[in-house]
């Protein structure tokens, strides 16, 4: 099996495997220095030969965000991705990420658990929300 990762450029990373020692999960993450070596590629790379629409795009890669969305930008403004399900929270590197789709021409949805979308601004949250490209009908 290769592992691989998405990030803004074609390169080489680690993957560093860490595990939380006070609760019952465990989490990966990309670095420049750790456990295993991998190929970073590109979201649009991976996706050149097709016009496709990737319908739901689920992000939840520690902190590494930003760089995928980066690496998909020519997908995003082709209006390839109208959908993208992210984890947020409060740090400088998920603001960046949520500004970067709201200057792609994303609103972001908080949903609740009867399934209620509402929309947030996504400033100074932690949780999971769903972007919607408004260029594109949903």
């Amino acid at each position: 099996m290769k592992i691989a990762g998405l990030g803004s450029t074609i390169t080489s990373a680690f993957l560093v495997h860490s595990s939380w020692l006070d609760t019952h999960g465990s989490q990966s993450f990309i670095s420049e220095t750790g456990d295993q070596k991998i190929s970073i590629t590109t979201l649009a790379q991976e996706w050149k030969n097709t016009d496709e629409t990737i319908d739901l795009w689920i992000l939840d890669i520690e902190g590494y965000e930003i760089h995928a969305l980066e690496g998909a930008l020519p997908l995003i403004q082709k209006n390839l991705i109208p959908a993208i399900y992210m984890e947020v929270d409060t740090s400088e590197k998920s603001q960046k990420s949520m500004n970067f789709l709201y200057e792609q021409g994303y609103k972001s949805y908080q949903i609740d658990a009867r399934g209620k979308a509402t929309l947030v601004n996504g400033t100074k949250i932690h949780n999971n929300l769903l972007f919607l490209n408004s260029r594109t009908k949903h």
